[in-house]
């Protein structure tokens, strides 16, 4: 039984299903910055149904089979993957059962090659939900994968406040909640909320 160690540098946990496949499950826990996660794993199979008589046969899977479907079945399942350019999750496999420092020794160029690929799809990802935020500014248009991407990356951006916590100040007039930054002047129905703050602003004419 052959054996291969797939390689995870994604922040977030890993959790592939191939129905017909035994183990059904594949699950990788997520990577904490500036480190990265392993999942050893072996040959896979598959019941193929012969007949009344004779049953279901077992069909192995290669473990080079289940390890690169693991891999690429997720990457392919992400936003904002561009192959081509090398924009895409940091997840790789290599044969044998290798502990973090033998894949830190001897696989360094793919290892290397990963982080790079990572860091280019989290600029993706974080353009995009820039895009978003300046034409819909609505948190629910934000996909969990890009603010982690952004947090990955030490950036700062307006829509890395989830949800929860928009809503805790409103406009008086209309009910207009807000995120953590209250506007000047409310977007709804222009209600100005900081008085102090608008007499200082200058308009052109």
């Amino acid at each position: 039984m052959a054996d291969a160690t797939v390689v995870s540098l994604v922040p977030v946990k890993i959790n592939e299903f191939k129905p017909g496949l035994i183990p059904e499950y594949t699950i990788i826990p997520a990577a904490k910055s500036g480190d990265f996660e392993i999942l050893h794993v072996s040959d896979a199979a598959h019941f193929l149904y012969l007949d009344h008589e004779r049953g279901s046969r077992r069909i192995p899977e290669p473990v080079s089979e289940y390890a690169r479907a693991i891999c690429e079945d997720y990457i392919s399942g992400q936003l904002e993957v561009d192959k081509e350019n090398g924009a895409q999750p940091g997840l790789f496999w290599v044969y044998g059962k290798l502990s973090k420092d033998a894949i830190k020794i001897n696989h360094k160029a793919e290892f290397a090659q990963a982080l790079q690929n990572q860091i280019r799809w989290f600029e993706r990802l974080v353009r995009r939900a820039d895009d978003s935020w300046s034409e819909q500014r609505k948190h629910d248009h934000i996909a969990n994968i890009m603010r982690v991407a952004a947090r990955e990356l030490r950036l700062e951006r307006e829509w890395l406040f989830e949800d929860l916590k928009m809503g805790n100040e409103s406009c008086p007039a209309c009910g207009s909640l807000f995120g953590p930054t209250q506007p000047i002047v409310c977007p709804n129905c222009r209600c100005i909320l900081d008085k102090e703050k608008f007499k200082t602003l200058a308009f052109a004419e």
